[in-house]
């Protein structure tokens, strides 16, 4: 259900992803059927509803804007629980007699946590992990074949699972606790299918794909003819690897450049030397010196004064 391990084994373990459950995050098919539920309620069209999700995280909300396995999120946008928790905080003083509207047992509510989802799965061959450090060593492990007894591996970047998320209010470990706590007093689960097997409609509406950013070209002849002019075009900069360029190093910027990602006259020192030995340029000449992020946004200002 971690969108951030999943993007993680699409770019660098994508020989896992044959290995990982098709099956939507709770967000995704809680926010189909309360599409389904809103449409026959109220006839609107899809585009009239808005389903919006409260977050721990970012990664959930970079699944909302660009979803991996779909060609549209059912969501419509997210909300941080610690954007939103601060504004509700001050009106829960004053709640009359709460309508119970939690539909989750004890496998649910667990999901929250690193190992619910394990335990959901009824396995005894499982290992949950949590933290990217520990995520990367999992992923190693499993590409050495070393856990290949393992039914069932449940994987969260945030440190604790979802309630470790960075978006959150509360202190990991107390949310940790109070999850538990709750846990007691649910019965062990809420939902059921109904089906003996998953319903398509639950299902990734496209395979995860693998993706790679450190690929220069599909074939070896014309990769080894790129890495020729990465090379010759490292000699070019100062070898400082600053970042100010927005590339994590000098070799990356080349990597870019030759790739037509990036520009020469992004490097700093390239366009400070360049620079002060021209002449005084006209407005056109200068635009060639403004990043190309910048450069839409000077375009839309230009605009607005004419």
């Amino acid at each position: 259900a971690c969108p951030a391990v999943c993007r993680l084994i699409r770019i660098s373990y994508p020989d896992l992803i044959d290995n990982l459950l098709e099956l939507n995050t709770p967000m995704d098919e809680s926010a189909r059927l309360a599409r389904l539920e809103a449409r026959a309620e109220t006839g609107f069209d899809d585009s009239d509803i808005g389903v919006f999700f409260i977050t721990p995280c970012p990664a959930k909300i970079t699944a909302i804007k660009n979803p991996l396995c779909a060609e549209k999120s059912d969501v419509s946008g997210a909300i941080a629980i610690s954007d939103i928790y601060p504004l509700l905080l001050g009106k829960m003083e004053h709640l009359g007699e709460l309508k119970n509207i939690d539909e989750s047992g004890r496998i649910g509510v667990g999901w929250a946590t690193s190992g619910g989802e394990a335990s959901g799965s009824l396995s005894q061959k499982y290992i949950a992990a949590d933290g990217v450090e520990n995520v990367i060593k999992i992923l190693e492990e499993i590409e050495d074949e070393k856990l290949n007894d393992i039914e069932f591996i449940e994987l969260n970047a945030c440190t604790g699972g979802c309630v470790g998320g960075c978006l959150t209010v509360s202190n990991t470990f107390v949310a940790k606790t109070r999850l538990s706590i709750l846990k007691q007093y649910r019965p062990v689960s809420c939902n059921h299918i109904g089906e003996e097997r998953v319903p398509d409609e639950m299902m990734w509406q496209e395979s995860l794909q693998p993706y790679s950013v450190l690929k220069l070209a599909d074939n070896v002849t014309d990769a080894m003819k790129l890495m020729n002019q990465v090379s010759e075009m490292v000699k070019n900069f100062p070898g400082l690897d600053c970042g100010t360029c927005g590339a994590p190093t000098c070799k990356a910027l080349a990597e870019d450049i030759v790739r037509g990602y990036a520009d020469i006259d992004h490097c700093v020192f390239r366009l400070k030397a360049e620079m002060s030995s021209t002449t005084p340029l006209n407005e056109d000449e200068i635009e060639r010196f403004i990043p190309v992020p910048f450069r839409e946004i000077i375009d839309e200002e230009k605009l607005k004064w004419t």
